[in-house]
């Protein structure tokens, strides 16, 4: 018996409102830990995550994706000037809790 690779099926499994369900269920255990981990200087970094999930996601707009997004102003020099890392300290989480 050999494998015929089903492409249209992945790609319909990766879009699929059950994928975006998944990716979304992990990307708000992101966040809450990113919130959770986030310097607090003046509010604004900590204050400043949000979640961005959609179906369409990808270099190829072919799968579901969650990105965890952080927009405040003081963002770099929390992470840069500070040397809090929490881009590091998050994606260090997610692999040890098997979340990434």
């Amino acid at each position: 018996m050999r494998y015929q690779a089903d492409y249209q099926g992945t790609g319909e499994l990766m879009r699929s409102p059950e994928m975006l369900a998944l990716v979304s269920e992990k990307g708000a255990l992101a966040l809450a830990h990113a919130v959770e981990i986030s310097p607090v200087r003046t509010g604004e970094f900590a204050g400043g995550w949000r979640l961005e999930a959609r179906s369409d996601g990808g270099p190829r707009a072919n799968r579901a994706e969650a990105q965890v997004v952080n927009d405040a102003a003081d963002e770099v020099l929390a992470d840069v000037v500070d040397g809090h890392d929490v881009p590091a300290r998050l994606l260090a989480y997610l692999e040890e809790t098997g979340a990434a």
